[in-house]
C-alpha cells in the first residue's frame, strides 16, 4: 500500500480528526521495530512460568528427577 493509501484510510477511519504524514507512520514503524522484540520475549518469559497444577506440565519439574 503506497503512502498516501495509508493516510487515507487513517483519515477515513479516524473521521478526519487524524491527519498523519509520512514521518508518523515512519516514526510508528520506528517504535514497534523496537518494541515487538522486547514484547515477544516477555511473552516467552510469561510462558515459561511454572504452572500451578501438574508438575510434570512445567519446564522447571522437567528436568528434576521423579522420586
Amino acid at each position: 500500500m503506497n503512502r498516501i493509501g495509508r493516510r487515507i484510510i487513517v483519515a477515513w477511519v479516524s473521521r478526519g480528526m487524524l491527519r498523519p504524514t509520512g514521518d508518523d507512520f515512519a516514526m510508528l514503524r520506528l517504535i514497534l521495530l523496537a518494541l515487538l522484540p522486547q514484547i515477544g520475549g516477555i511473552l516467552l518469559m510469561v510462558g515459561r512460568l511454572p504452572n500451578s497444577g501438574d508438575p510434570r506440565s512445567s519446564l522447571v519439574h522437567r528436568n528434576a528427577p521423579q522420586p
